[in-house]
């Protein structure tokens, strides 16, 4: 303290100074003790704080690796950030990991911002920060909560904000011409976070199919060119090996099953990877969850001596119907409709017995412990359990007591339609008996979801639709495929439909394609531009935000300078690797070719098979291919820029001919 004048100069350091403005270390000792994002722990059944996980790699688009401390360099720089993945994959833990590491290095003196972790979950009808920083600090009780809101205001802060996709919206599924309005509107908070920042780092993560485009995303989120968007994928194969090992399990995961930390997380924890382990390895990923979803059901019947494994098994799949209610498909569930979806499966309230078998159903999570609800823990999982009613449905149309579908916000993904396609061929139904279900569900013109549902399987079982015209209205669709086989859907029309991805196939003949009538399409695949697409298929009042990057495209990559067995082996590479969808069917891996490339695709596929990157499953109608999981980030590099490698694989298959 020093004298000057009349008064008294204190001298305080740059962290004193601070200090006076807010007690960062308080707010970084208190964080901790409050849940990050939808960090979820099996073992425990609780959102939590403190579950370790095996260290992650991202990646951006091209393949290129980003680990922790290339992302605390950027945050310090103040760059801004967006992390994607998919459900269950770990976006949440990753983002703790981060704000972990940058708090150790602010509690060293490392760095001079602070890093502050919101839940966007939590702020939901919110638009201006300083009421969300308010709200953040007394969730995790700490005061004064102004005094967070002149910390980020004066740029001292590192903002990490998790879950862009969890603010709830309503009105999706009457609103279909309005969704992309509404999304963007709802992100008012992210923008307006990210142009207060401009000098401070920011994070954002979400999921990856949230928004239709990366062009919906940018605009949606406010970001600038020079913003980084990074993927995070499932566990590669060493580290599946070593999250299980840890959990006491060496075994080898089959093929089929995904490498998302969650739902191995769940399975380790309720004993369920003996079941797993017990299906064939090289299943197609329809059969491997049809034989699962029986085994644990199975499992669970021991405990409720009235009631068998099918009965349990359809128990599951009627609170899955439930839960398509939700824009995810995954919940939540009330202990009411638990106990709703007893009763009807089985005619009777439950008693002792069948209520604690109601508390451990497989598949469903608690991270909601608060009011008791619960949701299925994996995406993979509901969709294979919802498509039961949809085939019970096909088997009797006419008196099949269907869960209210005019409130569905949920189509079939890829899984269960593959499912779904699998149960109607083992019970030998032809396409008169899909055709019979898709009329009856298109008598009511709000059960477009059923619909789109049964025509979907229709498509995957290569039957057409030759019945009488029928029009499927007010539906999202994540992702449809037309034109990629002799199937005939030109009776079927689209209305107001809303579909985030539509491929209508290059091949593709246009008396056999349905029609579209005010529809909005996010992603356009397989064509290059309005001239491109095929005439009389879409009406003007048809809107196509993007279409897919021609460079990407089996022509574009045909036209390439290069061998012959290349360009095969990086058609092939893409359709297996990125494309929606759990695996390819043979015939599949031959289209868009000509008859000189075909030739040399069962080449290409041996290269793969000794290479150990692809795996052919058997399956019940035709064999379905399946990436290995563990060469994500090497195949993404290798088709982004197949001259710029030296990649092994290159040299082999140009001395395909």
């Amino acid at each position: 303290v020093r004298k000057i004048g009349g008064g008294f100069v204190v001298s305080l350091s740059i962290s004193q100074f601070r200090a006076q403005m807010i007690d960062a270390k308080s707010y970084l000792r208190q964080r901790m003790d409050y849940y990050f994002g939808s960090m979820y722990d099996p073992e425990t059944e609780s959102r939590s704080k403190h579950l370790n996980l095996i260290q992650r790699q991202l990646t951006t688009r091209d393949g290129d690796t980003f680990e922790t401390k290339n992302i605390i360099t950027k945050l310090e720089s103040g760059d801004t950030l967006v992390l994607v993945g998919d459900y269950g994959v770990g976006k949440s833990t990753t983002l703790r990991e981060i704000f972990s590491a940058l708090r150790s290095k602010y509690f060293s003196n490392q760095i001079d911002r602070f890093p502050v972790h919101l839940n966007l979950r939590d702020h939901h009808g919110q638009r201006e920060p300083a009421e969300a920083l308010e709200r953040h600090a007394r969730n995790i009780g700490f005061h004064p909560p102004h005094h967070l809101v002149r910390a980020w205001q004066a740029g001292y802060l590192i903002l990490i904000l998790d879950g862009f996709d969890e603010f709830a919206t309503a009105g999706w599924s009457v609103q279909t011409k309005r969704l992309k309005d509404i999304r963007y509107d709802s992100m008012e908070l992210v923008r307006r976070f990210i142009r207060g920042s401009s000098s401070t780092g920011v994070m954002i993560a979400g999921r990856q199919h949230y928004f239709d485009s990366d062009k919906e995303l940018d605009n949606a989120l406010g970001l600038s060119r020079n913003s980084t968007r990074l993927y995070i994928d499932n566990f590669t194969e060493s580290q599946v090996r070593a999250f299980l090992s840890k959990r006491g399990w060496q075994a080898k995961i089959p093929a089929w099953l995904p490498s998302r930390p969650l739902l191995l997380g769940y399975l380790c924890a309720e004993n369920l990877m003996k079941d797993v382990m017990s299906v064939e390895y090289d299943s197609t990923p329809a059969a491997g969850w049809d034989a699962l979803l029986q085994l644990t059901a199975n499992r669970e019947a021991e405990i409720e001596a009235g009631i068998d494994g099918t009965t349990v098994r359809q128990i599951i799949e009627n609170l899955a119907t439930k839960a398509r209610n939700s824009t995810d498909g995954l919940g939540p569930l009330t202990q009411d409709d638990i106990l709703k979806s007893f009763q009807s499966v089985c005619g009777f309230t439950p008693e002792d017995l069948g209520l604690i078998l109601l508390q451990r159903l497989p598949g469903l999570g608690n991270p909601q412990s608060e009011d008791g609800s619960r949701i299925f823990i994996d995406a993979d999982f509901a969709d294979a359990a919802r498509v039961g009613d949809v085939f019970r449905y096909i088997e009797d149309p006419f008196s099949y007591g269907m869960e209210d579908p005019t409130i569905w916000q949920t189509t079939l993904g890829h899984l269960g339609i593959e499912l779904g396609a699998l149960r109607c061929h083992q019970k030998s139904f032809n396409e008169g008996k899909l055709r019979t279900a898709l009329q009856q569900a298109n008598k009511d013109s709000e059960l477009g979801e059923l619909s789109l549902d049964i025509m979907q399987i229709c498509k995957e079982m290569d039957f057409g639709f030759s019945g009488q015209p029928l029009a499927i209205k007010n539906v999202v669709v994540n992702d449809a495929s037309f034109g990629d086989m002799q199937s005939d859907f030109s009776r079927i029309s689209f209305h107001d439909c809303w579909f985030r991805r539509l491929e209508i196939n290059v091949s593709a003949e246009e008396h056999l394609l349905p029609k579209f009538f005010s529809c909005f399409v996010g992603i356009m695949d397989g064509r290059v531009s309005k001239l491109d697409l095929p005439e009389g298929i879409f009406d003007k009042e048809c809107i196509i935000d993007s279409f897919e990057d021609s460079s990407q495209n089996t022509a574009a990559i045909l036209a390439l300078p290069l061998s012959r067995g290349l360009k095969v082996l990086l058609t092939v590479l893409k359709k297996l690797y990125l494309q929606p969808g759990s695996g390819r069917r043979e015939s599949a891996l031959f289209r868009g070719l000509d008859h000189r490339s075909r030739a040399l695709v069962p080449e290409v596929l041996n290269l793969l098979v000794r290479e150990e990157l692809a795996i052919k499953s058997n399956a019940a109608v035709e064999a379905v291919w399946l990436p290995a999981r563990s060469e994500s980030n090497r195949i993404r590099r290798l088709v982004s820029s197949p001259v710029g490698t030296n990649d092994s694989l290159i040299k082999k298959a140009n001395s395909i001919s």
